[in-house]
């Protein structure tokens, strides 16, 4: 579990949460009603924050023996195993790049330079069947919305010296005992105004 804090927050952006003091997270607000708070694309999860429990933890036997059998591991298990001894970001961020830069890239390159972070579909393969991760997040509260009309702002009524929003994200590893579902979606659904680059995928 991680609660996380802006540490760049202001004074007067900070509060305690839990008995600890914490910079509020800024999210850009697409819409608010008096009992609802919502995040543009939906999305709280900040895709660096997903790896918060492999910095600087060695990926030992143990580890390997626990993810080692994952179907999505198969190509590469004999690299993982070469690995033991690293840490798990390490590990898990050398593992983003061969997948992105396979025959066949299981996934997507980075527009432009290296990847700098591990993507979050790997941070789950690599994780343990007994490790998911909770992530915490306190959000600063926005003053103003945009309305359906015309983008005209209007004031989302929450208090700002009130409690802030938490928000919660959750990486759960991959499994190989579960099974897909298949669904179909609109077009519409996604969103015509959305380009490719805009969605979160990790």
């Amino acid at each position: 579990m991680a609660l996380l804090s802006n540490t760049q927050a202001l004074e007067e952006r900070r509060q305690k949460v839990a008995g600890f003091e914490v910079g509020l997270i800024e999210r850009t607000p697409e819409g608010q009603t008096p009992t609802s708070f919502e995040l543009k694309k939906s999305n709280i999860l900040s895709p660096k924050d997903e790896g918060l429990d492999f910095i600087g933890i060695p990926f030992d036997q143990a580890w390997f023996d626990a993810v080692g059998g994952k179907c999505e591991l198969a190509a590469d298990r004999n690299w993982l195993r070469e690995q033991i001894g690293r840490t798990a970001d390490a590990v898990a961020l050398e593992l983003t790049r061969r997948w992105q830069e396979g025959d066949s890239p299981r996934i997507r390159k980075p527009a432009k330079g290296e990847t700098s972070r591990a993507n979050g579909r790997v941070l789950r393969v690599l994780r343990r069947p007994d490790n998911g991760l909770l992530l915490i997040y306190p959000v600063l509260q926005p003053e103003q919305v945009e309305s359906d009309e015309g983008g005209k702002r209007e004031p989302t009524g929450l208090d700002l010296n009130g409690p802030p929003v938490i928000g919660v994200a959750l990486s759960f590893p991959t499994s190989n005992t579960v099974k897909g579902v298949e669904y179909r979606v609109t077009p519409g659904y996604w969103g015509a105004d959305v380009s490719e680059d805009d969605r979160y995928e990790d």
